[in-house]
């Protein structure tokens, strides 16, 4: 016979709050075995097991909808391991490329605050401000007062979005890998004026 504790119990069982037991419960994820005749949850040594399963999720970066799927696949007798491998590459997958997008934006705060030097300039000029409240599509209405930082937020704003930075040209080349080729200008007057006769 399997012991029953109250959700009190439980909590202080599994070091889970009450309120997040009874969320577990309204999210379909967590059942009580059973209720009292003066309506008390109590719960056995299952629910013990799921509450350290779902923590555990959680901490790999698993939703509720994703937990979910793993309970479901836990109790479903067609299910093998390569459906639970299946789901967990594809989580995988979804943090790594969070990673990096964290990445890009640490390196985007880092120039901006390595560019926000001056302490007493005014806030309407503060890279950091101007980067955070400004949209690429969206000119500002108040041109900076330095012009290098609307390169800066353009590019916070490149590396916040997840958006490939234009490539730079190589020095020396154009667009389709030919070197250039110097356009001959046309002397102006005063040079024309300034060469000497031509030998009759």
């Amino acid at each position: 016979m399997k012991t029953s504790m109250t959700i009190g119990k439980l909590a202080k069982c599994t070091g889970v709050t009450t309120d997040t037991i009874r969320f577990y419960e309204d999210e379909g994820i967590l059942l009580p075995v059973e209720k009292t005749d003066a309506g008390y949850r109590l719960y056995d040594s299952d629910a013990v097991r799921r509450l350290v399963f779902i923590r555990h999720a959680q901490r790999c970066g698993m939703s509720l909808s994703e937990i979910r799927q793993l309970l479901d696949l836990k109790t479903d007798d067609r299910s093998c391991c390569g459906d639970v491998r299946a789901l967990a590459k594809q989580k995988q997958v979804q943090l790594e490329e969070k990673i990096r997008s964290m990445v890009a934006m640490s390196q985007a705060l880092s120039e901006l605050i390595e560019t926000c030097t001056v302490e007493d300039r005014s806030t309407d000029d503060c890279p950091i401000l101007a980067a955070l409240e400004s949209r690429l599509d969206v000119p500002r209405t108040r041109p900076f007062q330095n012009p290098a930082l609307e390169t800066t937020c353009a590019t916070f704003q490149i590396r916040a979005t997840g958006e490939k930075e234009p490539e730079k040209e190589p020095h020396g080349r154009n667009t389709s890998g030919s070197l250039r080729t110097a356009t001959a200008r046309e002397p102006t007057a005063h040079a024309r004026s300034s060469r000497p006769p031509a030998p009759s």
